[in-house]
């Protein structure tokens, strides 16, 4: 039997592929970081990861914590060692989070290719 138009063994990558591209996705030669990530993993006390995802531009390792109160949130970022790599901050400005020590978030912010980055954000 199938589930919708997927053979049913499909169904479950099909779902785990949209949750890592919610975290990281790849598009026109570019590696786009939390583009879509749902308010609800952004409560208090949650921890979104991928470990080493393979990009076309090599390894991708990506953890984003929120702190058990709500008010911090930390992304610790492992990029490729090369291509393009875009931040969008629009999920985490709706969740009311912007960068450390800064009253807005910009839309995007580019990522260092293969430098190991620590980023804080606040509420």
């Amino acid at each position: 039997k199938t589930a919708g138009d997927q053979p049913h063994g499909w169904a479950a990558t099909v779902f785990v592929r949209l949750a890592i591209s919610m975290l990281a996705c790849e598009r026109t030669a570019t590696v786009h970081l939390l583009l879509a990530t749902p308010r609800e993993w952004l409560r208090p006390g949650a921890s979104n990861r991928l470990d080493r995802l393979q990009t076309s531009t090599g390894p991708l390792t990506l953890a984003l914590t929120v702190a058990a109160d709500g008010r911090r949130a930390t992304l610790d970022l492992s990029p490729p060692p090369r291509g393009k790599l875009l931040l969008h901050t629009r999920s985490l400005a709706a969740a009311g989070f912007r960068p450390e020590g800064q009253t807005a978030a910009p839309d995007t912010m580019t990522v260092t290719p293969g430098q190991a980055t620590t980023l804080h954000f606040a509420r």
